[in-house]
């Protein structure tokens, strides 16, 4: 079984818990306080997002993803509830390579959801949407978000069943989010490289990378967010694995997780070749070669957008 490490921060007033893994780094948002932001005066490197389960039939297909996107008021979500200064549109957040800021977002427009609804085979009567799970945690503001969601999709006749999981039992939640058991799920994700977070061993005074075969155990361990805090903080990189530097996290950290076919954070269960060219071939590019990555990141972005695989809410800050 996957050796997995919990630890919360509190950031912007926004309690996050972050869940590292040996296969990746996810954010799960806890909302429980005003998040205090400004347009993109700030510096991004996530998003909180809706994320659909395709493998279920009626995500699998677009028009009715769309649908959900347009019927759903992102605006209120994004500016009364997440106290963010704008929607998001794509999934590449300002700031970070592959951002567009002409590409279409989903006002809310009942109206056309339900047109989707129809094309797509679903009458406001179907019985195939009048189940639909969402799960979230029980943070203040997630909750909200998450009731928001379900009055939203009743215009349309969809009826949301809430699935609240209480963010202090994370091997829960995780069970839940992995589970592939609900139809929605509400989730934010950074852009984080492993290599940006070490582990340290307060008895040894020893740092690791997370992937190091030679962790110590749960109650010695000490997370740490730099190589050089680590050493001002006592610590030796430990012999074994030999842990580096940490580098930039980069718009491939956001969306290799999330989008590739198997990705470690890919819970929507999503699979677009095109994507998964596309974000192979920007993985074997020089990150300094900018010119070259930013027109396959402003495809994925256009991409993932018309699919409408997300839901997206609001932008999450750097730490």
């Amino acid at each position: 079984m996957e050796e997995t490490h919990l630890k919360k921060l509190t950031i912007n007033n926004v309690q996050l818990t972050i869940k590292v893994c040996l296969r990746y780094l996810l954010i799960f948002g806890i909302l429980l306080f005003g998040l205090s932001t400004t347009a993109f005066a700030a510096e991004y490197d996530g998003v909180f997002f809706m994320g659909f389960n395709t493998h279920k039939d009626i995500f699998e297909v677009r028009e009715v993803r769309q649908a959900f996107n347009y019927a759903i008021n992102r605006e209120y979500i994004a500016t009364e509830i997440a106290s963010a200064e704008v929607a998001p549109t794509g999934i590449i957040p300002p700031g970070m390579l592959g951002y567009d800021e002409v590409l279409a977002g989903y006002p809310r427009d009942i109206k056309k959801a339900k047109q989707l609804m129809k094309e797509a085979g679903f009458s406001m009567s179907d019985s195939r949407i009048k189940n639909i799970s969402l799960l979230h945690t029980d943070g203040v503001k997630t909750r909200k978000m998450a009731q928001r969601i379900k009055e939203d999709l009743a215009d349309i006749g969809v009826k949301v069943r809430l699935k609240e999981v209480d963010y202090a039992d994370q091997e829960y939640w995780a069970s839940e989010l992995e589970s592939g058991r609900h139809h929605l799920f509400l989730m934010g994700y950074k852009a984080s490289a492993l290599d940006a977070i070490y582990i340290g061993d307060k008895l040894m005074k020893v740092f690791h990378a997370v992937t190091c075969p030679e962790l110590p155990p749960a109650d010695r361990q000490q997370f740490l967010y730099s190589y050089e805090g680590a050493v001002v903080s006592g610590y030796r990189p430990c012999d074994v694995c030999k842990p580096q530097p940490e580098r930039q996290p980069t718009t491939i950290d956001l969306l290799n997780p999330l989008f590739h076919t198997g990705g470690s954070a890919n819970l929507t269960y999503y699979h677009n070749r095109k994507v998964d060219n596309l974000l192979d071939e920007a993985a074997g590019i020089d990150p300094t070669l900018t010119s070259a990555l930013r027109p396959k990141y402003e495809e994925i972005n256009s991409i993932l957008q018309n699919d409408s695989i997300t839901v997206n809410l609001f932008y999450i800050e750097k730490l």
